[in-house]
């Protein structure tokens, strides 16, 4: 039985690290052919916000260093001394020294990057105030985070995701449905820092993924709708339901705004036309409450067993926005 488990590890293993290492000789070769469109200035302040960004991202939902409940009750507390998994934290560092990896690529500087992306990692995770109520707070936010990567209930994970990473700001009471909706904002500080990290990410790979860089943004951006859409939900209070779309339509002008800058040309301002209604309607049923109540898997053939279900769930809304990228694509090229 040892044996075996040590064979599947080994295979997987094997597979991740072949799958790594063709992406980043693959960004690498990307890089050589555009380097003459390099910035070394603006890409390192772009590399640098992105890899902090991320850093930062991750350790909100999957802190470094974290107890359970459990973890406190049936065992820090007994021994009266603190201990931390191993695994999380390797496996957490690998990921980031890929991306330090594959940073570097884009920019011809492997090592340098390896080294910065690890001790972002580290020090957003390590150093902080390792208190018993912010190590239980933190594994809190790691249990719900994990928890809903298997949770099929948009609405529920929502829900989840806003408790565990709600900022209480204190301000005085208002009836005014739009300064609701910023405040509602402001308190879901995850949005904003998710935002920086994909604009950081467009700009730190620009001169990888060429004309594709402007529509891999706009799937992004396009995903994130929902989460600002749900800012401006106050169907529970019987509220107005065109703040949603007044709030969208300024997130998709956002879009527009930086994909004119990605593009360095108003030629993406006819694209305007596409680009606001598909992320008006990619927000509006995305932030909808999607569930699945039952599971049903069809062979594919190739890859296993699928379910029709679970793809339809996380590519709810996406539609408009895949057929407008490809659009734009097909006219840049």
């Amino acid at each position: 039985m040892q044996i075996n488990k040590v064979i599947k590890f080994a295979i997987l293993l094997a597979v991740v690290l072949g799958i790594s290492f063709s992406t980043v000789s693959w960004v690498f070769d990307q890089y050589k052919l555009n380097a003459n469109d390099y910035s070394p200035i603006s890409s390192f302040v772009w590399n640098l916000i992105f890899i902090i960004g991320l850093s930062t991202l991750v350790e909100k939902f999957l802190p470094l260093l974290s107890i359970s409940k459990l973890e406190w009750i049936y065992h820090v507390r007994p021994l009266g001394q603190l201990s931390f998994g191993r695994f999380s934290p390797i496996l957490q560092l690998s990921v980031f020294a890929l991306f330090g990896l594959l940073v570097g690529a884009a920019n011809g500087h492997f090592w340098i990057w390896l080294m910065i992306s690890l001790l972002a990692r580290l020090v957003t995770g390590l150093f902080k105030r390792k208190s018993i109520p912010n190590l239980l707070s933190a594994g809190r936010r790691k249990i719900l985070s994990e928890a809903s990567l298997n949770v099929l209930d948009s609405a529920l994970v929502a829900d989840s995701t806003t408790v565990a990473h709600l900022k209480w700001i204190d301000r005085p009471p208002t009836g005014n449905y739009l300064i609701l909706t910023f405040r509602r904002f402001l308190r879901r500080p995850h949005i904003a820092l998710t935002m920086l990290v994909v604009i950081s990410f467009t700009f730190s790979f620009s001169n990888v993924f060429g004309n594709f860089t402007p529509c891999l943004f706009f799937l992004l951006w396009s995903i994130l709708g929902a989460d600002v859409a749900r800012c401006a939900d106050f169907s529970k209070l019987k509220g107005p339901n065109h703040l949603k779309v007044v709030t969208l339509i300024v997130h998709g002008l956002f879009a527009l705004a930086i994909m004119l800058i990605i593009t360095g040309t108003i030629q993406m301002l006819p694209y305007g036309i596409l680009i606001l209604p598909s992320i008006l309607w990619t927000g509006i049923v995305r932030s909808r409450a999607r569930r699945v109540d039952q599971i049903t898997y069809i062979d594919s053939g190739v890859i296993g067993p699928i379910s029709p279900e679970i793809i339809k769930f996380y590519l709810s809304g996406l539609l408009p926005t895949v057929v407008v990228s490809i659009i734009i694509v097909s006219l840049l090229n």
